[in-house]
């Protein structure tokens, strides 16, 4: 199986998706900081593919939208910092 950077990346967000249904943990907490440093980064070095990936409905959660929208219930983005991305 060859998986991207991208695969990786939503297969990560879906996994925090799903386990933020069932129930958080301690280590739920640990994954989650770990993937927000990584996608502070991903954004500082590719905002273009960045922006790209916010806007791409291919992660596998298709009834919530583009990934912007699953960012926001995973509790990755504020709602107020993706208003404050799209002025700039």
């Amino acid at each position: 199986m060859n998986m991207g950077f991208l695969d990786f990346l939503n297969a990560n967000v879906r996994l925090v998706f799903v386990q933020s249904q069932i129930r958080r943990t301690e280590r739920d907490f640990r994954l989650r900081d770990k993937l927000k440093e990584l996608f502070a980064t991903f954004r500082k070095t590719s905002p273009a593919g960045w922006e790209k990936w916010m806007a791409s409905k291919d992660h596998g959660l298709g009834s919530l939208g583009e990934m912007r929208n699953v960012m926001i219930c995973c509790d990755f983005l504020d709602p107020k910092e993706i208003v404050k991305i799209e002025r700039t």
